[in-house]
């Protein structure tokens, strides 16, 4: 908007109609438009430190043992914030900086026995955030406008607890014929939330606080089973079928707090969201040959998912009665299966007519990606009417 450029002596101009106008402007019609786009800044640096290593054994024939050990050290230096000419109540900033780590490590037995393969594992997860972190009520004052700032000095600290787990892991394949085998595999896995749930902490102009993050925050677990059997047809394709569950708990979610005169309206995450996934998937897979190769897989799924506890807390018991009469905590679940597909053709080596000794014809290849899915459900309730929910298909 500054009037820099002089494209005739005595005469200056902005970058319009290109560049980044941040203020509001009124159409012909009376409509507001501009002033909210182009907002975000972000001078963050962040930086990873990690070690890997891994040490396999072969003891006899019957035993491969295979151990390892990582670490991730990292440095959150993190300076987000959005910035409107127009109008303060869009400038927030996110500021913090934070040193967590993790280490992994984890030990595996391979067993081979005729008619007989299987993995067992078990891997241990320690998680730090390696910092101190704000105790503040539900609705602290220092949520509020005016008092935001305040927090890095005036909030009493306590020390973050530290999260590990031991996940078990177990594969087993035992062939039946030559030419096809059953499988079953068995394991626990876990996930560290991301840092925007665990350090973030995101303030207006003003100093009124609109999320806060929770460095003592879980791992996110699954446990999954496969089951699935595979057979080889002529040597060169591969039918494959297997059911799969997935229980997954300690989800993280975000929770909205609101207090009685609306000074204080904020966002704090918590472990209360939990999915369960199950399915069959079918395939048919050629991986070598000649003139094509590739994969078509189908997949029926079906998932659950919910939250514990509520999403939304008022101190105004009016409106919390309100809120929980019109929000379940199970969504239904609703199939949505898809499909895939990934195909090759191509012509072998010397083939077609040769001219002047090269063969125009060889070696030509085509792809093919295609992709299908159900289309998700959603909710069309205008009326606000209890119980309706999920009741349009895209």
């Amino acid at each position: 908007t500054t009037r820099r450029y002089e494209p005739v002596p005595g005469y200056f101009t902005d970058e319009a109609p290109f560049g980044y106008y941040g203020s509001g402007l009124t159409g012909i019609d009376g409509m507001s438009m501009g002033g909210w786009m182009n907002l975000g800044r972000d001078n963050s640096t962040i930086s990873t430190t990690q070690f890997h290593g891994d040490l396999v054994a072969q003891l006899n024939e019957y035993n491969q043992v295979k151990v390892g050990l990582e670490a991730t050290y990292n440095d959150y230096n993190i300076k987000s914030f959005t910035e409107s000419p127009s109008m303060d109540t869009w400038n927030r900033s996110q500021v913090f900086r934070e040193f967590p780590y993790r280490i992994g490590a984890y030990l595996q037995d391979k067993l081979e026995f005729k008619g007989f393969i299987a993995n067992l594992g078990l891997r241990l997860d320690y998680s730090s955030a390696n910092s101190q972190w704000f105790q503040l009520a539900e609705y602290d004052i220092l949520l509020r406008a005016g008092y935001g700032d305040l927090i890095e000095t005036d909030a009493p600290l306590k020390e973050t607890k530290a999260n590990w787990y031991l996940s078990p892991r177990l594969g087993v394949a035992h062939p039946i014929t030559e030419n096809s085998k059953l499988y079953f595999n068995y394991g626990h896995f876990t996930q560290e939330a991301a840092s925007a749930y665990r350090f973030q902490l995101q303030r207006e102009s003003n100093g009124l606080v609109t999320s806060i993050g929770n460095p003592n925050l879980a791992y996110e677990k699954t446990v999954a089973y496969e089951l699935g059997y595979e057979h080889s047809l002529f040597g060169q394709f591969l039918i494959s079928a297997s059911g799969y569950y997935k229980d997954i708990t300690d989800q993280p979610g975000w929770i909205t707090y609101t207090n009685l005169n609306g000074s204080v309206r904020y966002q704090r995450p918590a472990n209360n969201n939990y999915e369960d996934i199950r399915g069959l998937e079918l395939s048919l897979s050629r991986r070598a040959g000649t003139w094509f190769q590739g994969f078509v897989n189908y997949t029926y799924e079906v998932q659950t998912a919910g939250f514990f506890g509520l999403l939304e807390y008022y101190e105004d018991p009016n409106k919390q009665r309100e809120y929980e009469r019109l929000n379940p905590t199970l969504s239904r679940p609703h199939a949505q299966p898809y499909a895939r597909a990934n195909l090759s053709f191509y012509t072998p080596g010397a083939y077609g007519p040769a001219w002047f000794g090269q063969h125009l014809l060889e070696n030509l290849r085509i792809d093919f990606l295609a992709n299908w899915k159900a289309g998700a459900y959603t909710t069309y309730n205008p009326n606000s009417i209890p119980g309706v929910r999920d009741n349009v298909q895209w």
